[in-house]
């Protein structure tokens, strides 16, 4: 059986704080994550249960390319700059646009947060 996370809300409020801060479109939100934009725009609790692994996955991917965003940025502001500034590590396109062009969604969500990962904890 697939592990579903014991509070699906925490990280539904941590996804859509993630899609605030970086002023995604709902449509946007969907794809980066795999879902239709009924999810993301609000539907019922009960029915969120129901999320395939794939996108709770691709959302717990989300929170946490967020939770690192606020360490390396205390002000969400400075977070936005930062993912929708050229770096020539993206291939000269912003972190989002990679993202959110990516044929490959989990791969290149994987590869922001090692990149974030390393980093934050100076692994290089």
């Amino acid at each position: 059986m697939a592990r579903k996370p014991t509070d699906l809300r925490s990280l539904q409020l941590r996804f859509h704080a993630f899609m605030e801060e970086m002023r995604l479109t709902p449509v946007q939100a969907a794809a980066l994550c795999g879902m239709t934009t009924d999810y993301v725009t609000g539907l019922p609790q009960t029915l969120a249960k129901d999320l395939p692994e794939v996108v709770i996955h691709r959302m717990r991917m989300a929170g946490h390319l967020h939770a690192q965003l606020d360490m390396l940025f205390p002000d969400a502001d400075e977070g936005f700059q930062w993912m929708n500034n050229k770096h020539g590590v993206f291939g000269g396109v912003t972190p989002l646009e990679y993202l959110m062009n990516a044929p490959f969604a989990e791969e290149a969500m994987f590869s922001l947060i090692e990149y974030l990962d390393n980093y934050l904890y100076r692994r290089w």
